[in-house]
């Protein structure tokens, strides 16, 4: 059976650790970029979590989304529960 639970898009972390929004210019010849995200709650013991393996991400300025692979824990909650960080050169 496959089934498909959608969480609320993640919030950008703004908060004094994250990194600055600033432009990333890629090079045609390998150049890289990455993000962060951090998940909530951390603990998943008091919540019936369910195993994910892909994640829907967005990049900036597009309306079609990519799917990374991602084999984490969540909690189904209605809360937030991820944050992402602003794109820094790898």
């Amino acid at each position: 059976m496959f089934f498909v639970y959608k969480t609320p898009p993640a919030d950008r972390d703004k908060g004094p650790q994250a990194p600055q929004v600033t432009p990333v210019t890629l090079t045609a010849n390998g150049g890289a970029a990455k993000f962060e995200f951090i998940s909530y709650p951390k603990q998943v013991n008091a919540c019936d979590a369910l195993r994910t393996n892909t994640l829907r991400v967005y990049p900036p300025d597009n309306t079609e989304s990519l799917t990374l692979p991602w084999d984490n824990l969540i909690c189904p909650s209605p809360q937030r529960m991820l944050l992402v960080r602003a794109i820094t050169p790898a």
